[in-house]
């Protein structure tokens, strides 16, 4: 189960999704892309979380920088 929250509320959760750990960043925004209502997956932009501070982290996650899931949520298994 992942938890994504929006960048104007960045402690408050949006939504939750299950998700495989084996799912790249294309089928990850493309999930999102559905639950959001939103026609076109490229226009989402992923942050990761920063669990110090409970907030995103200020650089995205650059476009298939990641080969799966599991590498955009390393931060100590949080």
């Amino acid at each position: 189960i992942v938890r994504f929250r929006s960048l104007e509320r960045p402690k408050e959760d949006d939504f939750c999704l299950e998700l495989s750990k084996i799912h790249t960043y294309d089928d990850v925004v493309e999930r999102v892309a559905r639950k959001i209502g939103l026609d076109d997956p490229s226009k989402i932009r992923l942050t990761s979380h920063n669990c110090y501070s409970q907030q995103p982290k200020p650089q995205p996650i650059k476009y298939r920088g990641v080969e799966q899931l599991s590498e955009m949520l390393v931060h100590y298994n949080q």
